[in-house]
C-alpha cells in the first residue's frame, strides 16, 4: 500500500480548508481514502462557528436560511400528521382486525419508526444535504457500485414521493366531499368528484409552494393547528358522550376479522398499513438541510421529535375516539353514508 502524506491545506473554488491537530485530511490513494474524505467534507469543522458547517463553507449551501427549528418541525410532522393519517383511513384499519389492531399497530410501528428516526438523524448529523438518501447511498457505499445505487435510491424515493402526494390528496378529496355530503343529504358522492378535489389540491399545493417565503410561517402554522386540532377533537369527543363509552375491552381486546383471510395473524399485519402509513415520510425533514442553520443538530432532532409528537398525538386520538365509537349506532351510520 503507498504511503499516504498529510497535507496542511486544501484551496479550491469551493472549498478551502485549514485542519486542526483534531482533524487533518490527508490525500487518498485508497478506495477507503476517497470515501473517508468525501465524508469529512460533509462533516462539520471543528474550526468553524458555532452555526456554520462546513457543509456551507464549502458552497454546498447558497440558498437563504429562513427556516427554523420550528418551522422544520412543522415540515417535518405536517407531512407526517400521524393523528390526521390514523384519522383519514380509520375505517381501512378497523374492518381488518378492530379497534384493538389500530390500538397496538400505532405502538408496534411507533417503535419501528425510532429506529428509522435514528438512523436518518445519524447520517443528518454526518451529511446534512437536501438530497438524502440517494447523496449518503452514494458516499457510503462501494466505489465500483455507487452511482448505480445512488440512481436507484433516488428513483425509489422519488416514485414513494408520488405515491404519496397521490394518496394524500385522494384522503383529503374524500374527507371533502364527505363532509360536503354530511351537509346536503341529497348529495351523491361519486369517484370523479374525489378525483377533482384531489386534482384542485394538487394545483393549491404547487402554486402555495411556488412563493417560498410563506413556508416557514406556514410551516410553523401547520404544526400548531395540527396539535390544536388534536385536542380540539379528542377533548369535545369525551365530553359530548357524557360518560356513556364503549367497554375498555371493545377498545384493546375484541378482534374482528373482516378480511376474509382464515388467519388472524395475515389479519392483523394487513391491518398494520394504516399505523404504517400514518408514520410515513418521517424523512421530509431531511431535505430541508439546506435551508436551516446548524442542520446537522436541528433537522435530527426535527425527525425525532416528529416520532415523539406523533405517537402521543395518534395513539391518544384512536383511544378517544374508539371509547366513543358508534355509541347508540350514530356513527355506524354516518361513516356508511358519508364515507367517513
Amino acid at each position: 500500500m503507498l504511503p499516504i502524506s498529510p497535507i496542511k491545506s486544501i484551496h479550491s473554488p469551493r472549498i478551502s480548508i485549514t485542519p486542526t491537530e483534531k482533524h487533518i485530511l490527508k490525500v487518498p490513494s485508497t478506495k477507503q481514502d476517497k470515501v473517508n474524505l468525501d465524508a469529512a467534507i460533509y462533516s462539520k469543522d471543528s474550526t468553524s462557528d458555532s452555526n456554520t458547517s462546513l457543509y456551507d463553507k464549502i458552497g454546498g449551501n447558497t440558498l437563504r436560511k429562513s427556516f427554523s427549528f420550528w418551522s422544520i418541525l412543522g415540515v417535518g410532522f405536517g407531512l407526517t400528521n400521524s393523528w390526521c393519517g390514523i384519522s383519514a383511513s380509520m375505517v381501512a384499519g378497523i374492518s381488518t382486525g378492530g379497534c384493538m389492531v389500530i390500538v397496538y399497530g400505532i405502538i408496534i410501528v411507533a417503535v419501528v419508526s425510532i429506529g428509522v428516526a435514528a438512523t436518518l438523524s445519524e447520517l443528518t448529523s454526518a451529511i446534512p444535504n437536501a438530497g438524502g438518501q440517494y447523496m449518503w447511498t452514494k458516499l457510503l457505499a462501494p466505489k465500483k457500485h455507487a452511482p448505480f445505487w445512488a440512481f436507484l435510491c433516488g428513483q425509489l424515493a422519488w416514485i414513494g414521493s408520488v405515491f404519496t402526494v397521490a394518496s394524500m390528496a385522494i384522503s383529503l378529496g374524500t374527507m371533502v366531499t364527505s363532509m360536503y355530503k354530511l351537509t346536503h343529504p341529497g348529495f351523491e358522492v361519486k369517484d370523479w368528484h374525489i378525483f377533482v378535489a384531489a386534482e384542485l389540491l394538487h394545483w393549491f399545493t404547487f402554486l402555495f409552494n411556488c412563493k417560498q417565503t410563506w413556508l416557514p410561517y406556514i410551516a410553523s402554522f401547520a404544526l400548531y393547528f395540527s396539535i390544536l386540532s388534536w385536542l380540539t377533537i379528542s377533548i369535545t369527543v369525551l365530553g359530548c358522550s357524557k360518560g356513556d363509552f364503549q367497554p375498555a375491552s371493545f377498545v384493546f381486546k375484541d378482534f374482528n376479522n373482516q378480511t376474509g383471510w382464515s388467519s388472524a395473524g395475515i389479519a392483523f399485519i394487513t391491518g398494520l398499513i394504516n399505523p404504517a402509513w400514518s408514520f410515513s415520510c418521517l424523512d421530509s425533514a431531511t431535505h430541508m438541510a439546506e435551508e436551516v442553520m446548524k442542520p446537522e443538530v436541528v433537522i435530527p432532532q426535527a425527525v425525532m421529535s416528529t416520532v415523539a409528537i406523533g405517537f402521543v398525538t395518534a395513539f391518544s386520538y384512536v383511544v378517544a375516539m374508539f371509547f366513543w365509537w358508534c355509541i347508540g349506532s350514530v356513527c355506524y351510520g354516518v361513516c356508511l353514508t358519508s364515507g367517513l
